[in-house]
């Protein structure tokens, strides 16, 4: 199981994200990310940066196991 994508929202947070990233466990997503309601697909207005495990979200969890 896992998240399609997640944020960080603390500094704290903010500097393991940019280990993972420096080190290519994790990388900024760039996608575009929607929202469907009545019918309607519209792009969602969260400005927050979104990122990804790579190559997949279980490398967030083998990297933390070490």
């Amino acid at each position: 199981h896992g998240a399609q994508y997640f944020t960080c929202r603390t500094d704290a947070f903010a500097h393991q994200v940019e280990d993972w990233c420096r080190r290519g466990v994790a990388a900024a997503w760039g996608a575009p990310i929607k929202t469907l309601g009545g019918g309607v697909s519209s792009a969602t207005r969260e400005e927050s940066r979104r990122y990804v495990g790579v190559p997949g979200m279980s490398a967030l969890a083998r990297d933390l196991a070490k």
